[in-house]
């Protein structure tokens, strides 16, 4: 029949197998220099998931430099919980967090997630898999089995002193490790059906395998969770940080060099030396102190904002959250910031929104924070959070008179809308641009004393000019126009003082005159008007003569209101714009 004949036709699963195994070892032999026999040996090996000590791993935290099993085993503390690359396929998916080595009290393993899930033994350890439990053990060997199986996706940890189960998958979907916390009873409800058997005298029983396994002194344990970016993360903590996923490679990233130059950064070579050096610090140094400066492009649509943030994201893998509404940082529950190096605000939040603006600012510089999920209670855990922000909005960040924190750039529109110019662009970021600019940022010096000063730029003046509080913007208002009161109070006249009420900047008014201007026009309508006291105190900090300058002038029926000197309106502009940077 046809089918008899497709079926005697299809190579067999056995040949396919043969045929690969002999692929591999001429690979190995040549790259090795050693023999046929025992490259073959070697892939055999890897085969079955057995590795030996020549076996070379990728970790993550080595930024792609390789070392051989004998090393990872002379040395576990240093790679226990660590992720890595797939033994067997370094290059699968091009990530560097497919797999996590576990020490497992000298039961050491790789679990791989790469074609579902894999585990890797090491040819040094394989008595510690055969079932040599001793022989009082209460186990049988299947059920040690199973154990080692669940600890492969479940370990137990303390959080906030609470005891909890953390439970690591794969989202195929997103491409990302997730992690849960349980509650005890809702892990033991969950494995309620599945028992496992346990010795019992001279007979076994069967026993809920959750019951067994927390109490059984295999069990992954750990005393806290932390996120710790780089190779010194406490001794017995659950790290949430993954590792980078990519590997540097020296290539070709230039067109992406030049949008941050050219485009990014408008053609000023000392905003993109700045912003280069920023990148560099986020990579070198992920888990050092941040410098609290976080960069902010204000621009049209289509300019290439995001292009250039969600590319150099890619750098950070899992570590790396785009959020585009303020729900996403400022929501009671904002655990998936806990495991966060980069956070892209894009379209998130905007000058003027008071309940973002806390939240925002803790981001961008506390070294602490407060994670919570549902149903969990929060932990403080550091905070190595740093910030991108991009808006086509006039009014992007609440930037005050003495601003520190935001670097605010104004990319060009010179690209805007050129299709061929960014589909070539993505086209190099997609072909081995992402590794040549994180290889190229690996070898970038920086200054950390300079990265803590935000470049004063125009961009920031006009952030400064639209955050202004309500006295502050009164004195633009008035100081930008040259117009100071609108009405004048002619019951006591001012001009028997040497003063002119006509005149559009009065050289003398009565104190009380330009508070109501401030309260009853400017201010018509709105709340959080400040009170007089308030007025003049924020007045006083930028206008230092009027307070020197102002008299309380005593005549028939007055009641001693006081008079205040008006400098001229260009001194007085000169001295608003030395104290906020805001040029007239």
């Amino acid at each position: 029949t046809i089918e008899r004949l497709t079926e005697l036709a299809r190579p067999s699963q056995a040949i396919i197998q043969e045929q690969y195994v002999d692929q591999e070892t001429l690979k190995l032999s040549a790259e090795k220099n050693i023999s046929i026999v025992a490259a073959k040996q070697i892939v055999l090996s890897r085969q079955n998931r057995v590795l030996t000590d020549n076996d070379l791993l990728y970790f993550s935290h080595l930024n792609g430099k390789a070392v051989t099993v004998a090393d990872v085993l002379n040395a576990p503390a240093s790679y226990d919980k660590k992720p890595l690359a797939d033994p067997l396929e370094p290059e699968y998916n091009g990530s560097m967090t497919t797999a996590m080595f576990y020490w497992n009290n000298g039961k050491p393993s790789i679990h791989s997630f790469a074609h579902g899930k894999y585990t890797y033994h090491f040819k040094k350890f394989e008595s510690q898999y055969r079932g040599n439990n001793g022989a009082n053990s209460p186990f049988p060997q299947k059920t040690i089995d199973e154990l080692n199986n669940m600890n492969k996706e479940f370990a137990s940890c303390l959080l906030g002193g609470k005891y909890r189960i953390i439970k690591e998958s794969y989202d195929h979907s997103q491409g990302q490790h997730t992690i849960d916390f349980m509650e005890f009873t809702s892990f033991k409800n969950f494995f309620s059906n599945k028992k496992v058997l346990i010795q019992d005298g001279d007979s076994t029983k069967a026993v809920s395998i959750a019951k067994v396994w927390q109490q059984w002194e295999g069990r992954r344990t750990y005393d806290n969770v932390v996120f710790f970016p780089g190779n010194n993360a406490p001794k017995h903590s659950y790290n949430l940080f993954r590792g980078f996923p990519l590997k540097p490679k020296k290539g070709d990233w230039s067109l992406m060099e030049d949008h941050l130059r050219t485009i990014i950064c408008a053609g000023d070579s000392d905003l993109y030396d700045y912003l280069i050096s920023w990148m560099a610090r986020t990579v070198q140094d992920p888990g050092g102190k941040k410098p609290g400066v976080a960069i902010v492009m204000k621009g049209g649509k289509g300019v290439g904002k995001g292009v250039f943030a969600n590319y150099f994201g890619k750098i950070f893998g899992e570590a790396f959250l785009p959020i585009s509404t303020s729900k996403g940082f400022t929501g009671n529950f904002n655990a998936h910031l806990s495991k966060c190096l980069m956070v892209f605000l894009d379209e998130a939040v905007w000058g003027g929104d008071k309940p973002a603006e806390g939240q925002l600012k803790a981001l961008i510089t506390e070294p602490t924070m407060l994670f919570e999920a549902k149903g969990i209670d929060s932990m403080a855990l550091q905070s190595f959070i740093n910030v991108i922000m991009a808006s086509n909005e006039d009014w992007v960040c609440p930037a005050t008179v003495d601003e520190r924190r935001f670097c605010v750039l104004s990319p060009s529109s010179a690209r805007q809308g050129d299709t061929a110019y960014f589909d070539n662009l993505c086209d190099q970021m997609d072909n081995g641009g992402v590794e040549a600019m994180y290889h190229d940022l690996l070898q970038q010096p920086y200054d950390m004393s300079t990265l803590r000063k935000a470049p004063h730029t125009v961009g920031l003046i006009e952030q400064v000019t639209q955050s202004l509080p309500s006295v502050l913007q009164f004195w633009h208002f008035a100081l930008s126009r040259g117009f100071l009161l609108s009405h004048r109070d002619t019951g006591t006249p001012v001009k028997a003082y040497g003063g002119n009420a006509s005149d559009d900047w009065p050289d003398k008014a009565w104190k009380y005159e330009v508070y109501n201007e401030y309260r009853n026009n400017f201010c018509k309508g709105e709340r959080n008007i400040k009170s007089d006291k308030a007025f003049w105190t924020e007045t006083w900090k930028f206008w230092v003569n009027g307070k020197a300058g102002q008299t309380r002038p005593q005549f028939p029926g007055s009641s001693r209101k006081y008079l205040l000197e008006i400098d001229t309106c260009e001194s007085m502009q000169d001295a608003f714009t030395k104290y906020t940077g805001i040029q007239f």
